[in-house]
């Protein structure tokens, strides 16, 4: 997967990139519980192979200050970044969202499914 030079993160340049990239995600069938996601760790601007991160490990992983970003590849090829991934609780219960809401439930937007 190719990554980005600062010209191309545009605003984001001065932000840290993150440590893993997020291309795809897997849900339970109509509980929309995450189950896990395929992720990419960043070495130098570039991501690796990718490989499989389930949702305990993934919230672990947030709560030890990792960094993880949703990604798009467009029609052209291109990597897009989307948005940070955050560990929320919402009555004590903890949820993975790729948005700004502290709400119940995993969202990490519009990921392709594996």
């Amino acid at each position: 997967m190719t990554l980005f030079s600062n010209a191309l993160l545009g605003e984001n340049a001065m932000q840290q990139l993150p440590h893993y990239f997020i291309s795809a995600a897997r849900f339970d069938g109509d509980a929309g519980r995450l189950r896990k996601v395929r992720a990419h760790k960043v070495f130098s601007g570039k991501a690796a192979s990718d490989q499989e991160i389930d949702r305990d490990r993934l919230l672990r992983m947030i709560r030890a200050g990792y960094l993880f970003m949703t990604v798009r590849r467009d029609d052209a090829g291109n990597v897009d970044m989307r948005a940070p991934v955050r560990a929320v609780e919402v009555e004590g219960r903890p949820f993975v969202r790729g948005d700004t809401l502290a709400a119940e439930g995993d969202d990490l937007g519009e990921l392709p499914a594996f």
